[in-house]
Formats: C-alpha cells, structure tokens, sequence
C-alpha cells in the first residue's frame, strides 16, 4: 500500500542482536667437525667424559721429532668455544619464538570476540574494513522536498568503525561514507567504539530540506556516545568531520548490552510525537529515557519513567521502536523488548508524561533479536488502518523469523516468515518506516547486508504479511 509522504519517516534499530598449534620448535642442527667429532650429532648423545691422556714411553732422541699432542677439552663433541656459541643462539631462537608464538594468541583472543562486552579495556583493532559478522544495525528513511525517497542504513565493521550507507530514488544508488573511523578533527577515537555496539539512529525534520539525524553507540565502558550531523546527503559520500559531538555525548550510562533506540519527529503536524526522543537500558535494567525539546540547542533532559507502569526488562535484551500516527488522538511511541517472564513486551509513551506497558502473545527467549515497524493512522482514513509488526529471531527456538501483528488486538501467526529465512542464521535485523528490512547473511567466508521489501497488505488476510521480496545486497564496499 502507498503510505502517505510523512508516513514513510522512520527510525529504528536492532542489534542484534550482536589456537595456534605450537610446532615443535625447531632443532638446531650442531655441525659436525670430522677432527673431534667423527659420528654426527645424534639428539640421545650425552656429553662424554674426558679420559686420561696416554703417554708412550720413548727415546730421548726422538722427543724431539715427536712431541706429545694434548686434545684441546669438548662438550657435546664440540670444543667449547663452540659449544658455547651454539647455545646461545638456540636460546635466543627459542626466546623469540615463544614471544612471537604469545603475542600471536593474544591477538587473535582479542580479534575473536574473547572481550567481554562493557569492559573497559579496548579491543584490539584491526585493519579490517569488511563488514563485521557481529555488526548491530540501524536503519532510517524519510521523503525529501523533491519527492524522492531516501533510505540510510549504519553498520559496523570489522575494525570498529562505524559507516552508513545511504540510497536516493533520484540516482538508486547506495553512497557509502564513514561516521566514526578514528580519523575525524572531533577526536572520535576507535577506542571509544565497543566491538558488536548496538546503534541508536532518529532524524529531526526541521524543514522540506533541514533535518538534523543523531547517531548513538556504546564504548567499552558502557558509555552512551552521539554524534550529530546538520547536513544530511544521500547523493554524495560525508566524511566524519561532517558530524559534531553534541552535548548528549558521555552523558548517560548503559548496562554492558544494552540497546539503543531513538525517534526524531518527521512530520509536518503535531499527527506524530513533537521532539526528539532516546532510549536505552540502564544499569538497573530498567528503561532509561532523554527528551530533546530543543533541537537547535541540543538541550537534553531526562524522562521521568514509572518503573510500574511497564513489565520489567530482562538484562541486555534486545529492543525496536515504532510509533503510531494519529489524527485526532493521542500518538505515541512504542518499545518492543523481552520482559523478565519471557514474553514480548511493550512499553508506550505519548511523548509527554504518559507511559503504558503490555505483555505480548509470544514467549521469546534471552537472545532474540527484535524489530518493528507500523503504519497507518489512528482514527484516520479505513483504508488506512493501524497496524505494527514485530519481527523475531529466537536462536533458541530455531523457527525462523516470527511474525507478531497488532491490527484491532495482539495476534501471532504460527508460520516461519520463510522469505525471510537468510535473516536467521545471524540474527542481526533492522527495518525502517518505509517498510524496508536489511539483515546481515552469510556469504562464502563473509557476511553481507542484504535489503528486503515488505509486500503484503494492510487490510488483506494476515497470511499476507509474511510476504516479502529481496529487493538485493547494499553496497558496503570500503575503498
């Protein structure tokens, strides 16, 4: 269905949801002298013992033509200059073998994810500009004064950094920039990046062509860090000098796994929530929340949540949001995570001070990977009707993606989303308002992000909203 303009603007994210063999060191093959040592080295000889010299009783006229020749004293079959010479060279062979064997483990625990995720200590970081396999992402879009229809997609590689990949209609070609890459004049270092960072992504309209698009992501410490960016393109690449460090930055802390979801107002009325919104888990586990009233002078400030008015949330659980439009009613914004009874769960704000939970018809498990997306308008046109769906992954349940719909009350369809099924072996998910999914599959020794198109029908049978077609790859490639 064609949604009205200011109904394609969308933000949302997901993370994901997120020995060398020692061989014998070599020998060291001792050189055999034919004089002192006639047999060559064999590995079971032990040092001989000197015996007494022999003398043979002789004319005193012949001292002089044959003068007793003494054998100069061996080790090993070696004199003991050489010896000596021998051993310390194998020594320090065997030094730096054993350094180099120990910092090649320690590098590749660090490369192999072996890091707890929160701690404060750095990874390691690589020169790998491939996709990471452990990549969160996030995903946006919104229609420009031109009409043109632009999706953006954040992604992490292998080295910890950060980029995006932005689409237009206009040239329907995927722009590849950096956002975080260690080289930018702000200071943002890879060390601030946790290797596996969920993403938190929102856009702000301030105009047909103004908008402001914030970046969230987590460091080592569990840092909340932000970027903001005031010009935003989707024809030519940004570099990272592009983004500035707004006062959000380094203001909040997370729990070591949390997620990070945020909502930037897209719509011309007062038909979606005003303001720019962000949420994460804190270190309680309970839901943390900052408004940004406003957005031209980045003054944040914190929301007010009633821990009781919500089901609690399991630790580092996975979380999405979506929001609902409204013509004559009360908008809002809804979070989809795991509660600690091992069902979905939602959590509503009315952008105010309103907030209002519920336990969703589907028991999930601690790492499902969870995404949503809505449409439609409450109280609005009848063939333009409310619905959400949320997408899971559950590793534990091994069912594919699983689809959970509200049109009218909760339901849940009992099929796999088989269109769906390249998403399930890595679980990592991201869906915009446009109704576009991107999904990291693998792909020969790598992984690649792959773009998928809903095509069912709002006000049609259920069974339709399984429907989706791969639309293709997004273009990642780091040059």
């Amino acid at each position: 269905m064609a949604l009205p303009a200011n109904d394609l603007d969308y933000s949302t994210l997901e993370v994901d949801v997120r020995a060398q063999n020692l061989n014998n060191y070599p020998e060291v093959a001792i050189p055999r002298d034919p004089e002192v040592n006639p047999q060559p080295y064999v590995r079971e000889n032990f040092p001989e013992s000197l015996q007494p010299l022999a003398y043979e009783e002789v004319k005193s006229d012949a001292i002089a033509d044959k003068a007793p020749v003494v054998a100069e004293p061996t080790l090993c079959g070696l004199s003991r200059k050489t010896f000596w010479i021998m051993l310390a060279a194998t020594i320090a062979m065997m030094i730096g073998v054993v350094v180099g064997v120990t910092a090649g483990m320690l590098i590749s625990r660090s490369t192999n994810g072996e890091e707890s995720r929160g701690t404060t200590e750095p990874a390691a970081t690589s020169n790998d500009t491939s996709l990471s396999p452990g990549s969160g992402l996030a995903a946006t879009n919104f229609t420009d004064g031109l009409g043109n229809e632009n999706y953006i997609v954040f992604y992490q590689l292998s080295n910890k950094a950060i980029y995006m990949s932005a689409w237009n209609s206009s040239h329907q070609l995927w722009v590849i920039s950096p956002v975080v890459d260690g080289t930018g004049k702000n200071g943002v270092s890879l060390d601030d990046v946790l290797d596996g960072t969920s993403i938190g992504l929102d856009i702000y309209r301030l105009s047909d062509s103004d908008r402001n698009m914030h970046l969230y992501w987590l460091s080592p410490a569990g840092l909340i860090k932000s970027l903001i960016l005031k010009a935003i393109s989707t024809n030519e690449p940004t570099t990272v000098d592009d983004w500035e460090i707004p006062p959000a930055n380094n203001k909040n802390v997370a729990s070591t796994g949390s997620s990070l979801v945020s909502y930037g107002k897209q719509c011309e009325s007062n038909s979606c929530p005003n303001w720019t919104y962000f949420f994460w888990q804190a270190e309680d586990s309970t839901l943390g929340g900052a408004e940004l009233s406003l957005p031209t002078t980045e003054v944040w400030k914190g929301l007010p949540f009633d821990k009781t008015a919500y089901p609690p949330l399991t630790p580092d659980t996975s979380m999405s949001l979506s929001y609902t439009l409204s013509t004559n009613g009360t908008s809002s914004i809804d979070i989809f995570y795991r509660s600690n009874s091992g069902s979905l769960a939602m959590v509503s704000f009315d952008g105010d001070e309103t907030f209002w939970g519920d336990n969703i018809p589907r028991d999930v498990s601690v790492n499902t990977s969870i995404v949503a997306f809505g449409m439609g308008w409450d109280k609005g046109p009848l063939d333009s009707p409310v619905v959400i769906q949320v997408l899971t992954v559950d590793q534990e349940a091994a069912n594919g993606v699983q689809l959970t719909y509200y049109r009218d009350s909760w339901n849940r369809l009992p099929a796999e989303v088989t269109d769906l099924s390249d998403c399930t072996a890595i679980g990592s998910m991201a869906v915009n308002r446009a109704q576009r999914l991107y999904c990291l599959v693998e792909a020969g020794t790598g992984v690649e992000l792959v773009e998928w198109e809903w095509k069912g029908d709002p006000q049609g049978n259920e069974m339709t909203f399984l429907s989706w077609a791969r639309v293709g790859a997004v273009d990642t490639t780091v040059v």
